[in-house]
């Protein structure tokens, strides 16, 4: 029995330290796993010193398109916001203002994923940028306490710890976008590069999918208010407040409100409006405060707001509408660029 317990022990023994060496193994294999996928920079962040190769990233989902664009020195003028300004086309508000004009651009993206990548945008890079064009839809006129969108945003990406993005890293997505980032240094083009200047066109996709069917049935019903917030305090507009404080006052903000379907706008009289009356007059307080900032208020009723045939739902414009957008934008920034009043 003696006998019996010695080798039992010795068996236990072994496999303990077989189960030590398999755990420091898998854990050291791990390490280089993740420390492989973050020099590979899949999202071209320039974080950490990476693999060497062509600058830029292969076409992906627009959210992580931002982190190579926004971080890009031949960035002069950037546009960030969600997909309710995803439509405004960078060529042709570039030919108008006269500099390049990058689309950085997160579908479904409330303040905080806004926010985060325009610090991106401003601490990445060497140069301030000329101009920042700001979509601030109706979500940012809620009491809080999140500031998330619809949808889910990486934060990690934009952070401003480099723990978290290496945390970040640390899951399925960014592993298959790092074989593919080999293929596309080593120029096999499994996927093509993406846009130099960030634009995505939904409005392919919103055909495929039928979703112009039974727009004007949708459009004809009154939209449920996207806040009504009375307590006074805007989260999103305060944490834009403190943004704007750490831009480089030669670069031009226009804080831009994106167009509504009349029937998405508020009723007269209503607790909608009221809160939407406060929040927009917060939000002119924050420009007036800040030289070189204006805001463009295209969330009104207007003829082209008034028309169902220039939306796809009651805070999507379609790409006539954006047509019609894009030279004022391009006058605000043109404006204020001459110390004019921006219109």
């Amino acid at each position: 029995m003696a006998a019996f317990g010695t080798v039992m022990a010795s068996r236990a023994q072994a496999w303990s330290s077989f189960g030590r060496w398999f755990g420091l193994a898998a854990g050291c294999g791990f390490l280089i796993v993740i420390g492989l996928v973050v020099a590979l920079d899949p999202f071209d962040t320039g974080r950490f010193p990476r693999v060497p190769g062509r600058a830029g990233v292969h076409q992906q989902y627009v959210t992580f398109l931002s982190a190579s664009r926004g971080r890009d020195e031949r960035l002069r003028v950037a546009m960030i916001g969600s997909s309710t300004v995803q439509l405004l086309e960078p060529g042709p508000l570039a030919a108008r203002i006269g500099m390049p004009v990058t689309a950085l651009i997160s579908p479904g993206a409330g303040a905080e994923g806004t926010l985060a990548v325009a610090d991106w945008v401003v601490r990445s890079r060497r140069t301030p940028p000329f101009a920042l064009i700001i979509g601030i839809d109706g979500w940012w006129c809620t009491a809080g306490p999140s500031l998330s969108g619809s949808m889910p945003f990486p934060l990690w990406l934009y952070g401003r710890s480099d723990l978290d993005y290496v945390r970040g890293m640390v899951r399925l997505t960014t592993a298959e976008h790092a074989l593919i980032r080999v293929q596309y240094l080593a120029g096999r083009r499994k996927r093509p590069p993406a846009r130099p200047d960030g634009y995505s066109d939904y409005e392919g996709a919103y055909r495929r999918v039928n979703y112009g069917a039974g727009a004007a049935e949708r459009l004809a019903k009154v939209a449920p208010a996207a806040s009504v917030n009375l307590t006074g305090r805007f989260p999103a507009l305060e944490a834009l407040d403190g943004f704007l404080k750490e831009v480089a006052p030669e670069t031009i903000l226009v804080l831009l409100q994106p167009p509504v379907f009349i029937n998405g706008l508020p009723a007269t009289g209503s607790d909608y409006a009221r809160s939407e009356r406060q929040c927009k007059d917060r939000l002119q307080r924050l420009a007036a405060a800040r030289p070189r900032t204006v805001v463009l208020d295209w969330r009104v009723e207007r003829p082209e707001t008034r028309a169902a045939a220039n939306f796809y739902d009651h805070i999507h414009m379609r790409g006539a509408l954006a047509r019609v957008l894009e030279p004022e934008v391009a006058a605000a920034v043109n404006a204020v660029a001459n110390d004019g009043v921006a219109p």
